[in-house]
């Protein structure tokens, strides 16, 4: 959630609260004789866990007061999409969870984790770059940063432009992607010995020795001297 939609929720709890209708039709999943403040909780932990607002599941306009809200339609696909995967919740604490004991529980945050849509951020990387090459990963990469740096929607650590460039270097023409993730990564975490080991790989097979060489022996000064980077940079020198 961005913290500016938290503090809105926080401010206008009780307004919120007393806009909400006392009583509910169309009520599939959640208990027909659920409380007005039990389902206002639920609510706003969706908002938390997925930063969304009640018009992505119900029909109104944003702003618009929640009592002209038409909350029992359901004409919106994520409402229908928000269903099922209560149910899946639901069946994967009861049925899988639960047996092996214990208070851990499956929740909305455990897989959105303040997100809408729950997917890590090398396979957003990967598809940025697939849709419009190598300029629009690397724009992709550092506004999800500025945005989310610091809260558990993404991991932007270093192992994580490390397994973008991994992927991409399997797929055709990905060794150039792979070397743009790996000048962000060098340049953002120039004491990461296995980005440097990553990066001399990719610069070796798209035919820069001098430089992949370079950034080997860098790899070198951070994680010390292996059998397996003494033979790439034997063989990278072999071909100078």
């Amino acid at each position: 959630m961005r913290p500016s939609s938290l503090f809105a929720l926080v401010l206008a709890g009780s307004t919120a609260t007393a806009q909400v209708p006392e009583t509910y039709t169309n009520l599939q999943v959640l208990p027909e004789n659920i409380s007005r403040n039990e389902l206002t909780a639920i609510m706003r932990g969706f908002t938390e866990a997925l930063d969304v607002r009640c018009s992505t599941c119900h029909v109104g306009e944003e702003g618009q007061p929640l009592a002209e809200y038409d909350f029992a339609s359901d004409d919106r696909e994520m409402k229908v999409k928000a269903r099922a995967m209560l149910r899946m919740v639901r069946a994967i604490n009861t049925d899988h969870v639960a047996p092996l004991g214990g208070s851990v529980q499956v929740q909305c945050f455990t897989c959105h984790r303040g997100a809408s849509s729950p997917q890590r951020l090398e396979a957003v990387l990967v598809a940025a770059w697939q849709s419009a090459g190598a300029d629009s990963l690397e724009r992709a990469y550092r506004g999800y940063r500025d945005q989310y740096y610091g809260r558990a929607v993404f991991d932007f650590g270093p192992e994580t432009l490390v397994r973008t460039a991994q992927q991409l270097f399997r797929l055709p023409n990905g060794p150039q992607g792979a070397h743009r993730a790996l000048t962000i990564q060098t340049t953002l975490f120039p004491e990461d010995g296995q980005g440097w080991i990553a990066f001399g790989q990719t610069l070796a097979a798209i035919g820069d020795t001098a430089a992949a060489i370079t950034a080997l022996e860098r790899a070198v000064t951070l994680v010390g001297s292996s059998p397996q980077l003494q033979r790439m940079l034997g063989a990278l020198r072999g071909n100078q």
